[in-house]
């Protein structure tokens, strides 16, 4: 398992940063606010969802080519995301 990263995040799409391709991500929502993740060529557009992520559940990611997107439905958000072996 790898170094656990933290990230913030609001209401707006923000990208995760420091996935390598080809990897298994553990996403966990430490908030009490849903987040939507999308892994997209472009930031989604603001009214989009994507993959709904509940409080504090956790989700699995395999980084694609495409870069990870994270918001929470209203303010702001905190997760934690390591890699899987």
């Amino acid at each position: 398992m790898g170094d656990t990263v933290k990230i913030t995040f609001s209401d707006s799409w923000t990208q995760i940063s420091g996935l390598t391709t080809g990897i298994t991500y553990a996403l966990q929502n430490v908030q009490s606010i849903e987040a939507f993740i999308q892994q997209v060529p472009a930031q989604p557009g603001a009214g989009e969802r994507g993959k709904v992520l509940l409080p504090f559940k956790s989700a699995r990611i395999i980084k694609e080519e495409s870069p990870v997107w994270i918001r929470s439905k209203s303010g702001g958000g905190t997760a934690f995301y390591n890699a899987l072996p």
